[in-house]
């Protein structure tokens, strides 16, 4: 069972990537979005995945984050 949207607290987004990298959660295509603050960059790249879009509301923004083609 893959997912194709996984949405992530970005506090744990390291520890989450790592394991999610190692299972059969995520295909290719899923999408794996990381809440954050505005003020916390969770990095451009998490193991296998880029980020490819962020998107700033206030205080809070949203990161993207794809697998490497």
């Amino acid at each position: 069972m893959c997912f194709s949207t996984l949405l992530l607290d970005a506090r744990g987004l390291r520890e989450d990537a790592a394991a999610l990298a190692e299972s059969k959660l995520v295909s290719d295509q899923s999408i794996v979005i990381a809440e954050h603050d505005k003020r916390f960059d969770p990095g451009e790249g998490v193991w296998e995945m880029r980020r490819y879009r962020k998107l700033v509301q206030g205080d809070a923004a949203l990161s993207f984050y794809r697998r490497q083609s």
